[in-house]
């Protein structure tokens, strides 16, 4: 026929008539016309009669659906949670832009203002030094009058200051490259939990929202952090910075009073009560220089 049907014995069977069903579904048809003899037309007769229970075996086993959520977000911006999959690759990123963009400061004594795709986070500068200047700032930096900070307004700055400025926008180049470590780790894991949720689902269960507080995977209703994630950004909207802070999650508050801290020290011109060395890796030193930092600023 038109739509490719023929004889078939099957069709004479309750099986047969809902494999009919299921492909007439999903190829959008809901209406037949059957031109044939007295077994075409009867047989179409039985289809059109079997029609409404078939329907309902077909649509039996799909009649509760499961939703289980994984944050998977560079932002870093869903409360209830305190890392996002994702999120630490970005920052990977960030920190290989800055890296690449240090070595061109330096040598050409110029200020780099480098914006970012995020939210959530601001990372100021410390104390200008005499041949390099890099200002880091999110796209979504906002004053405490809720208005924009814009890359080209730092940029202004800067060049008040007599700074040789140019303005970096990474953009797209964060959401792309090798995932991290942490991220191929945590989506596994949260990857593990979600499947679990979902063999254990019932149809009068909540959605669950797999997230990590305090590097523990954890299960929470997945509309609680989605209204509180809309509460978060509504007292941002209002000026109450406090209920903003309040409802995020635990390691974000704590995550934002040490780089206060640790910027707040940066810019504190004295001179140093004690100095010390480290040998060892990169990481060593860059755990021992915030250590000192977060000391000096308490």
């Amino acid at each position: 026929t038109v739509i490719g049907t023929a004889r078939c014995t099957s069709f004479r069977t309750r099986e047969g008539r809902l494999k009919a069903a299921y492909n007439l579904i999903i190829n959008g048809i809901d209406a037949l016309v059957v031109i044939g003899g007295d077994g075409s037309l009867t047989g179409a007769n039985l289809f059109r009669s079997d029609w409404p229970g078939l329907l309902e075996e077909l649509v039996e086993p799909f009649s509760h659906l499961t939703v289980v959520g994984l944050v998977g977000s560079i932002d870093n911006d869903m409360s209830l949670t305190d890392i996002t999959i994702g999120a630490v690759t970005s920052l990977h990123r960030v920190c290989e832009a800055v890296d690449s963009i240090a070595a061109t400061a330096m040598s050409h004594s110029r200020a780099f203002v480098v914006e970012y795709a995020d939210s959530v986070y601001r990372l100021r500068p410390g104390k200008p030094v005499s041949r390099m200047t890099i200002v880091i700032v999110c796209e979504g930096a906002i004053d405490c009058n809720v208005q924009p900070i814009k890359s080209e307004r730092i940029k202004d700055v800067l060049v008040k200051m007599g700074l040789d400025t140019r303005v970096t926008t990474l953009g797209h180049v964060q959401r792309g490259g090798t995932p991290c470590f942490f991220d191929r780790y945590l989506a596994t894991v949260q990857g593990v939990q979600a499947v679990e949720a979902v063999l254990s689902a019932t149809p009068t269960t909540p959605s669950p929202m797999i997230g990590m507080c305090e590097n523990k995977i954890t299960s929470i209703d997945l509309m609680k952090a989605v209204e509180t994630t809309h509460a978060v950004a509504k007292a941002v909207e209002a000026k109450d910075f406090d209920l903003a802070m309040e409802l995020r999650d635990p390691e974000f508050a704590s995550t934002y009073e040490a780089n206060q801290a640790m910027n707040m020290c940066c810019l504190l011109m004295r001179e140093p009560t004690c100095v010390f060395g480290c040998l060892g890796s990169p990481i060593l030193r860059l755990l021992v220089l915030s250590a000192m930092r977060l000391t000096s600023s308490s």
